[in-house]
């Protein structure tokens, strides 16, 4: 087998449009690089058409089957990029690519090259919380919130109010919590994978007016953004009762779920059950 060596790539011409990106499942996630490096590593992949790169978290998507026609997104700090409007880089053993299939091109001695099979098949890990019983889950009480949730089962202190499930975790904001006072869980204690999906069943008050309950997420090193929100009494009470949520993908990822206390104290928010569905996050190293 030929030795594999490093070669520095001269990337040039190509362009990234700003504040876009096209949600689409990625063939790859690659962690910790340059937007440069995230085109070079598309032009290396056979099968590659153009690159979604978070310049935030230094994250890049490798996207495949990208047609003439796509409508892209919007979301601040990501760049989208094809990798045929003009990107160019110094010919040599793997440019133009010369392989095939689900590979990837390395550059050997003596402009020779490897093809190297890679899975475009993404891994996941399944968190599941239940409550049922007392085993640890993914989401851990926060040591930064003002008060944790509690384990039950049956009606809450306040009347009237319970969850659906045997038991449950809920934000209990009857005295002495105070109007705007937050009960956090968190997965920072655990090293999830990049591609995330929440789903959640999520009970509340049968009588009452909760307060809000949210979504957070963001890289260990990089700020928490919303991605997901209820406040108050809804219109459709079910709207309460479950929700699908897509986390958008980080490096390194962090999610927090708030309870906050609303203006009276019936208002306990319930979780009843919990999953989190963690994709395979590819590390360069």
């Amino acid at each position: 087998m030929p030795a594999v060596i490093s070669v520095s790539l001269n990337i040039t011409g190509g362009f990234f449009q700003n504040d876009t990106y096209l949600k689409m499942v990625p063939m790859l996630d690659i962690c910790n690089i340059g937007p440069k490096q995230c085109v070079k590593d598309c032009m290396l992949h056979y099968g590659c058409y153009a690159v979604n790169y978070d310049n935030n978290s230094l994250h890049c998507e490798l996207l495949n089957h990208v047609g003439p026609y796509y409508d892209l997104s919007i979301r601040e700090g990501m760049h989208f990029s094809k990798v045929n409007d003009g990107w160019m880089q110094d010919e040599n053993s793997c440019w133009p690519n010369p392989c095939t299939g689900r590979t990837k091109c390395v550059a050997a001695y003596n402009k020779q090259y490897i093809c190297v099979t890679y899975d475009l098949e993404t891994p996941t890990d399944k968190f599941s919380c239940g409550f049922e019983t007392d085993t640890p889950c993914v989401f851990k009480d926060s040591k930064q919130d003002d008060f944790d949730w509690t384990r039950h089962s049956g009606n809450t202190s306040s009347v009237d109010t319970a969850a659906d499930g045997f038991y449950y975790i809920y934000t209990e904001v009857s005295g002495p919590r105070e109007y705007g006072k937050k009960a956090i869980l968190t997965t920072e204690a655990t090293a999830l994978q990049c591609s995330n999906k929440l789903v959640s069943i999520l009970p509340v008050p049968y009588e009452g007016e909760p307060g809000t309950l949210e979504v957070f997420a963001g890289g260990k090193t990089s700020s928490l953004t919303s991605v997901w929100v209820k406040t108050g009494v809804q219109p459709d009470q079910d709207k309460w009762k479950s929700a699908i949520i897509d986390i958008p993908q980080f490096c390194n990822p962090v999610i927090t779920i708030e309870g906050v206390r609303g203006r009276i104290y019936k208002g306990d928010i319930a979780i009843d059950y919990l999953t989190l569905d963690a994709g395979a996050c590819k590390t360069r190293r």
